[in-house]
C-alpha cells in the first residue's frame, strides 16, 4: 500500500514500477526538506537502505542530494546577499524558489536513477519476499517521520517567538569560551580539532543559547523592545557515554522546540510563569499532564568551581523560581547540584516503562550570562542594564517525547498524531474506485488516509489495520457504494456500523482539528 492510492507490494521486482522505489526515496528527501528533520541525505540514505535492502542504496541518493543542494547553496547566498541590503522581502523570494528547485532537481535526479542508471547496473533486483520486507521497513521510518513533523507542525502553530533564528550547527570554541560552557561542558561536547596541534578548534553546538544572544546584540535595544523571545527546532549534538545512550531516550544528536527570552528583570516572573503555562499546555495536549513530576534544580553549595556567579545571586533567583511554583500551587520537589552552571530550572520529569525519570522539559532562570556576552539594553533613563534571559523548551527533545508517547500509549496515539488516520476496505476489487473516492474526500479535508485494494479475505484485512493500531476502519461495499455510506469500524468503539460519509468527514475532522484525545471503550481483540 502507498498513501492514497493503492500498491500491490508483492506484484514483483520492486524496479518494475517508479512507484515501487521513486516515490519512496523521493518522499524521504521532500519529507527532510519539508519538515527540516535532521540531515536530508542521512534520512534519504536511510529510506533507500529500508525499501531496496541493500546498503549500495544510498550511493544515489547521495549523488541526488547533491545535485539538488547546488540550486538550495545558490539560493542560500542570494538570500543572505539580499538580508545584508535589508531587503528581507526578496531574501524571502530567495529562500523559497530554492527550496522549490532543490526539490524538483531532487526529484528528477531520484527518478533517472531509477529509470536508467539502475537498469545498467542492476543494483535493485529483488525477489518479491525482499521487496515486501524492505517497502514494511520503509513506512515504518516514515511513519515515525510523520509523527515527528506533526509535533513539529504543533509547536509551531504554539510559538510565542518574535522570530525564529536558524543558527549554524558549530561554532569556533571562542564561542563556548565566553558563554563557559568550554570551561564546565566540553567534556560532553563533539570536538572538531586539537587545541595544542590547530590554529582553530570547532565544536558541534550542544545548545543555540550563545548564538540567538548573537541575534539579540545585532541591534541595540531599549527598554521598550522586551521582551525579545527568539525560538529555534534546532539539531543539537552531545557527547552522551556509550552506557548512557538507550533508544530514542538518549541519544546523542537529536532535535529540540526551544526558545530563549531577553527579558527586563521587572517581566521575569510574569514571562517565566508563562514558559510554565506552555509547557502544561503541550503535556495536555499530548496527554500526558498526570505523569509528570516537578523539580527545582538548585546549584552546589559544597561545588562551588562547578557554577558561575555569586550564592547571593543563586539564592535569590532560586528563591523566586521557588515563589512561582508555590504562586502556582504546583508540587515539586527540590533537587540539590542539578542545576546548569549558569542558573536554576525547573525540570519536569517523567518515568520511563523501566521506571528511570528522564527530564522531558526544562525552563531555566539565568541572570548570569547576559553578563558574560555583555548584552544589555537601554533603561528609560538612558543607561545600560543587564537583562535576563529564560532559556525554554516545550515538548524537550522530540526524539525523547517520541519515545515516551510510544509507551504510554503503546502505538495507539490520539488520532491527530496518527501517521496513518484512517484505513478504506473495500470488501472486493469491485469497489475498489468507490473506496479510492471515499480516500480522496478524506484527503481533500486533511486526513491521513490509505486504501487497501490487495486480494485479501476482508476479515484479514481488518486484524492487520487492528494489529497495525488504525483509528479507523471504513469497510465499503454494495450497500455503501450505493447509498454513499461507509461501515465504520474504531478503536474505540468497535463495530459503530454504517454512517454517511459526509457525517464521519465532519466528526474526524473536528477531532483532529481540537486534537481530542478518546476514550478507548472496548477491550482490544485478540
Amino acid at each position: 500500500m502507498k498513501r492514497t492510492t493503492s500498491l500491490n507490494l508483492t506484484s514483483g521486482p520492486i524496479l518494475k514500477t517508479l512507484s515501487e522505489l521513486a516515490l519512496p526515496i523521493m518522499a524521504s528527501s521532500m519529507l527532510a526538506t519539508a519538515y527540516n528533520i535532521t540531515d536530508m541525505a542521512w534520512i534519504g540514505m536511510l529510506g533507500a537502505k529500508a525499501v531496496a535492502g541493500v546498503g549500495v542504496g544510498g550511493m544515489y541518493v547521495w549523488l541526488s542530494q547533491g545535485l539538488a543542494s547546488l540550486p538550495r547553496m545558490g539560493g542560500q547566498v542570494h538570500a543572505a546577499q539580499a538580508c545584508g541590503r535589508g531587503d528581507y522581502e526578496k531574501a524571502r523570494s530567495y529562500a523559497s524558489s530554492a527550496i522549490q528547485l532543490s526539490l524538483f532537481f531532487g526529484l528528477l535526479f531520484s527518478a533517472a536513477c531509477v529509470l536508467f542508471i539502475d537498469p545498467l547496473l542492476g543494483f535493485f533486483q529483488l525477489d518479491d519476499a525482499n521487496t515486501y520486507a524492505a517497502a514494511r521497513s520503509y513506512m515504518l521510518i516514515t511513519c515515525g517521520l510523520l509523527v515527528f513533523s506533526y509535533l513539529n507542525l504543533t509547536l509551531t502553530g504554539l510559538s510565542t517567538a518574535q522570530g525564529d533564528s536558524k543558527t549554524p550547527l558549530m561554532a569556533k570554541s571562542d564561542l563556548y569560551k565566553i558563554s563557559g560552557h568550554w570551561d564546565h561542558y566540553k567534556e560532553g561536547m563533539f570536538v572538531l580539532g586539537d587545541e595544542d596541534k590547530d590554529k582553530e578548534v570547532f565544536a558541534l553546538r550542544p545548545m543555540t543559547c550563545p548564538f540567538q544572544y548573537y541575534v539579540y546584540k545585532a541591534s541595540q535595544k531599549s527598554y521598550r523592545d522586551l521582551p525579545c523571545r527568539y525560538g529555534e527546532t534546532s539539531t543539537l549534538f552531545r557527547n552522551e557515554d556509550s552506557g548512557e545512550m538507550h533508544g530514542l531516550t538518549r541519544v546523542r544528536q537529536f532535535t529540540i522546540s526551544e526558545g530563549h527570552l531577553i527579558v527586563r528583570p521587572d517581566q521575569m516572573v510574569k514571562e517565566f510563569k508563562d514558559c510554565i503555562a506552555l509547557a502544561q499546555y503541550c503535556l495536555q495536549t499530548l496527554g500526558l499532564e498526570e505523569d509528570v513530576t516537578y523539580h527545582l534544580s538548585k546549584w552546589d553549595p559544597e561545588n562551588p568551581e562547578k557554577y558561575i556567579g555569586e550564592p547571593e545571586v543563586w539564592n535569590e533567583t532560586e528563591e523566586d523560581i521557588r515563589n512561582i511554583l508555590n504562586e502556582l500551587n504546583i508540587p515539586f520537589t527540590e533537587d540539590v547540584g542539578e542545576a546548569a552552571f549558569y542558573g536554576p530550572k525547573v525540570d519536569i520529569n517523567a518515568k520511563n516503562v523501566y521506571g528511570k525519570e528522564d527530564t522531558m522539559i526544562t525552563i531555566q532562570w539565568d541572570a548570569l550570562l547576559a553578563d558574560q556576552f555583555d548584552m544589555y539594553y537601554i533603561d528609560e533613563k538612558g543607561d545600560k542594564v543587564r537583562p535576563y534571559i529564560i532559556h525554554r523548551t516545550s515538548i524537550g527533545c522530540y526524539e525523547r517525547t517520541l519515545a515516551w508517547l510510544i509507551e504510554k500509549y503503546a502505538g495507539m496515539f490520539p488520532t491527530w498524531l496518527c501517521p496513518e488516520q484512517v484505513r478504506v476496505l473495500p470488501i472486493s476489487e469491485k469497489y475498489a474506485d468507490y473506496a479510492e473516492n471515499v480516500c480522496e474526500k478524506l484527503t481533500a479535508n486533511g486526513v491521513d488516509a490509505t486504501v487497501d485494494n490487495r486480494s485479501e479475505k476482508i476479515g484479514f484485512k481488518i486484524r492487520e489495520a487492528r494489529l497495525q493500531r488504525i483509528p479507523y476502519m471504513l469497510i465499503v461495499g454494495q450497500k455503501e457504494q450505493e447509498e454513499n455510506k461507509v461501515s465504520l469500524r474504531s478503536r474505540y468503539k468497535g463495530d459503530e456500523g454504517q454512517v454517511a460519509l459526509d457525517d464521519f468527514i465532519a466528526d474526524i475532522t473536528e477531532e483532529i482539528r481540537t486534537k481530542e484525545i478518546r476514550k478507548i471503550e472496548v477491550s482490544e481483540e485478540k
